[in-house]
């Protein structure tokens, strides 16, 4: 009864665990050099989209044309 016990709760274990063991995302793309390529990788593995990026410089060029 013990054993049935052991094998029915390493069961619902492994089901229930968030990690997989066959990761097919390739997150190779993304550099690790500075903070942003870390968070986007990061981001990637985590199963989510691609960040929003910042369009400072269309802002600043037109912030610029408009003086």
């Amino acid at each position: 009864m013990k054993i049935l016990t052991i094998i029915i709760f390493t069961t619902i274990l492994l089901f229930n665990s968030s990690g997989s063991f066959a990761d097919t995302k390739d997150c190779s793309q993304y550099s690790t050099n500075d903070m942003v390529g870390l968070y986007d990788k990061w981001r990637c593995k985590q199963g989510k989209g691609e960040r929003k990026k910042l369009e400072l410089g269309k802002k600043l060029k037109s912030l610029l044309k408009k003086n």
